[in-house]
């Protein structure tokens, strides 16, 4: 049976028809082929920079380059499904090499060169990952709007840390003898610092959740295929007891 000219087509097999996936494609292959240089850099700090080669520094670096490889052979095929999974791949094998890729062979190379090195092969993945949240999100662009706001409501809570952080207020706790009533007002501001970083934090990811269980565009209503139970469903009358045998007479 032919497919009518305006009949859409398997969407797995399709490359997106959208000026934003096309332009999504063009940047995962733009930031792939940078991780790819990146991780040929760190093949080369490994193997015949470090003072001895770095073997897990060399690996990480190979699964970087097979990583993103898959991201460009699928970035030229357009990202049809799933683009967000494709790039978070991609992103999550960059920075595992960096970050552990650093911490093997800052021991056996200059400071600047590993510290260069780890930094932009992290950056890549960093900008990989903001892009697979962009090209989610932006299947449903009503989910953005949700997604801010998650990410809004981690702002209290990561300035809370990087106060107690700065001030070494958790330090305080522990200092020793003092007043009673001082160390009971610095327990209770921990209590209810506590407190508003979790109601924020648990308020925060439970949007950033909700958007992207809602990225996905509905589905197109078929109204020429099978009716599907529900209120509107076409129900199958029932048979009458009996209704299946001939009518009395009727042999003969």
């Amino acid at each position: 049976m032919s497919r009518s000219a305006d009949q859409p087509g398997d969407p797995s097999t399709e490359a997106p028809r959208s000026g934003g996936g096309r332009v999504a494609s063009a940047l995962a292959i733009l930031l792939g082929a940078v991780g790819g240089l990146s991780a040929i850099g760190g093949l080369y700090l490994a193997l015949l920079e470090a003072s001895a080669i770095q073997p897990f520094l060399a690996a990480f670096c190979v699964v970087s380059l097979v990583a993103v490889g898959v991201l460009i052979a699928q970035s030229l095929r357009g990202l049809a499904t799933a683009p967000g999974l494709s790039l978070l791949n991609a992103s999550g094998a960059l920075l595992t090499a960096a970050v552990f890729g650093y911490v093997e062979a800052a021991p056996n190379l200059p400071g600047a060169t590993i510290n260069g090195w780890a930094a932009a092969h992290a950056g890549v993945a960093l900008a990989i990952g903001v892009l697979a949240v962009g090209a989610s999100l932006a299947r449903r662009p009503a989910s953005i709007a949700r997604a801010l706001i998650g990410a809004a409501m981690f702002l209290p809570a990561t300035a809370l840390a990087v106060f107690a952080w700065r001030t070494g207020f958790f330090g305080t706790l522990d200092a020793g003898p003092g007043s009673p009533g001082l160390a009971a007002v610095r327990l209770a501001a921990v209590f209810v610092g506590s407190v508003v970083v979790l109601v924020f934090v648990s308020v925060g990811g439970h949007q950033i959740i909700g958007a992207f269980e809602r990225i996905d565009p509905p589905a197109p209503r078929d109204d020429a295929g099978p009716a599907k139970s529900g209120a509107g469903a076409t129900k199958t009358p029932k048979k009458a007891p009996g209704g299946d045998r001939p009518a009395a007479g009727a042999a003969g």
